[in-house]
């Protein structure tokens, strides 16, 4: 029964997500880069206001009204091509206005991650190039 609800939350936010997307997506070329994502993020904010995006689910405003979805990019762009494709947006969002965690807790998981990723490379470069003496 809750696998049926967020479905149908998921289906009812895709045509908003989409929407969205093409509004970022300036070039046309079926991908948002890292500068399309932080301009159109200020198009979207001022579209919303004036109510361009109809009725937009509460979940889903709330994330673009929080002003930190920018900072998610790397988050959102999973196949780390430095950019974001259709897909990865529409996923992405859907996750983040049906999660109970604050966008912030999002945030800082994605920060420790790769902050994990980061030392256990420096952790291997130590292994490779360097003696440690323990005695």
């Amino acid at each position: 029964m809750r696998t049926q609800l967020v479905r149908r939350q998921v289906q009812a936010m895709k045509p908003f997500i989409s929407d969205i997307f093409c509004e970022l997506d300036a070039s046309m070329d079926g991908v948002v880069d890292v500068n399309e994502f932080q301009i159109g993020m200020e198009r979207i904010v001022e579209a919303m206001r004036l109510h361009k995006f109809g009725k937009m689910p509460p979940e889903l405003k709330a994330i673009f009204e929080s002003g930190q979805l920018t900072e998610l990019f790397e988050w959102i762009d999973v196949d780390k091509s430095g950019t974001i494709d259709p897909q990865e947006f529409i996923d992405s969002l859907s996750y983040l206005a049906l999660q109970s965690a604050p966008t912030e807790t999002i945030q800082i998981l994605h920060l420790l991650r790769a902050q994990a990723v980061q030392l256990e490379e420096l952790g291997a470069y130590f292994k490779k190039y360097c003696r440690i003496d323990s005695s």
